[in-house]
């Protein structure tokens, strides 16, 4: 009996990708300007935020309110790089020279899930809401959240409660229900 290393023969999908693009330098030289051409205007957007904002916090400015600014800025600048990222690696396989379609697409859904718990939304201090709702309630919701944390473990329903009270397209990767990326 054997035991098959990749059963959704995902691993030898990415290496025909790669492979094709080996023998393809032009292309993927091609494909690289093409990241460049999409990451580029986010650096343009992240120094005009940061000296827009350097300069709106004089003393006259609440620290609190400049400090909440740059951290919007910064959080929509990251969200565009990447979904520039994702965007750039699907397209990356999907154009693969000589790649079959199912070579193609089978990569896809891992690597959605990847870029989905890498968001920006999805960590603290890249996520200017749940900084906001932290600053507003003084911390409260996030003992609230902690104390609930605890009590499930005390419990011994140790992770899985905890994500039933996630909802896709509600509370996960940033997005609402129609699919677009929150604010």
């Amino acid at each position: 009996m054997s035991i098959r290393v990749d059963p959704f023969e995902i691993a030898s999908s990415f290496m025909k990708v790669h492979e094709a693009w080996m023998q393809n330098g032009i292309g993927l030289a091609g494909i690289f300007s093409k990241l460049a051409a999409e990451v580029q205007p986010a650096s343009v957007d992240e120094i005009s935020a940061f000296s827009e904002n350097w300069e709106a916090g004089g003393p006259q400015n609440d620290p609190e309110e400049v400090f909440m600014g740059l951290l919007k800025s910064y959080a929509k600048v990251l969200q565009k790089v990447h979904f520039a990222y994702g965007n750039w690696l699907k397209d990356h396989i999907y154009e693969a020279p000589g790649v079959c379609e199912k070579d193609n697409s089978r990569p896809i859904f891992p690597l959605d899930q990847l870029f989905s718990a890498f968001s920006p939304y999805n960590f603290f201090w890249t996520n200017s809401i749940t900084v906001r709702k932290l600053k507003r309630t003084e911390g409260d919701g996030a003992i609230d959240g902690y104390a609930y944390w605890l009590g499930l473990i005390q419990q011994g329903d140790y992770l899985i409660k905890i994500f039933k009270t996630f909802e896709t397209g509600e509370n996960i990767d940033g997005t609402t229900e129609n699919g677009k990326a929150a604010s």
